[in-house]
């Protein structure tokens, strides 16, 4: 309990070190945030996100999938190499179906990051990311279809 409550102090320390932009939701886009670091502060944030991922709590696991994806479309340089490992064997060994499915989404926009055909910053939170993978994935095999 005591290091999952240090994680959790630390990803909050991470997320309000930078200045999130006028843009980045009411409570703050972590991914746009994480855009403003220092180095140091970003490979602190990167070990934070990797330590959620590995919680025993979904909700934590599932929004860390969201951040970091959404650190993933708006920063694709940034090495997230471990992070995209981690949430690849969640897709297929997560503890829930939800995790699973979000997981994939993740891995699939990591392998493909194309299929995504809107402003990812544009996303306060991470249900509003997924929303819209899932849309662009729709819109995707539909078209596919249709030829």
């Amino acid at each position: 309990m005591k290091v999952g409550t240090l994680v959790v102090a630390g990803l909050m320390l991470a997320m309000t070190a930078g200045t999130p932009r006028t843009n980045a939701g009411d409570l703050g886009n972590a991914a746009e945030a994480l855009t403003t670091m220092t180095q140091a502060q970003v490979e602190f944030a990167k070990k934070s996100y990797l330590d959620c991922l590995n919680s025993t709590n979904e909700g934590v696991v599932q929004s860390a999938i969201g951040i970091i994806l959404q650190w993933r479309l708006i920063n694709p340089q940034e090495d997230l190499s471990k992070h995209q490992e981690k949430i690849s064997d969640l897709a297929l060994n997560g503890s829930t179906p939800g995790t699973r499915f979000k997981a994939s989404l993740a891995s699939l926009v990591f392998d493909s990051p194309g299929i995504v055909n809107f402003d990812a910053a544009a996303c306060d939170d991470c249900g509003q990311l997924f929303d819209a993978i899932a849309g662009s994935v729709r819109q995707m095999l539909v078209g596919h279809n249709l030829h």
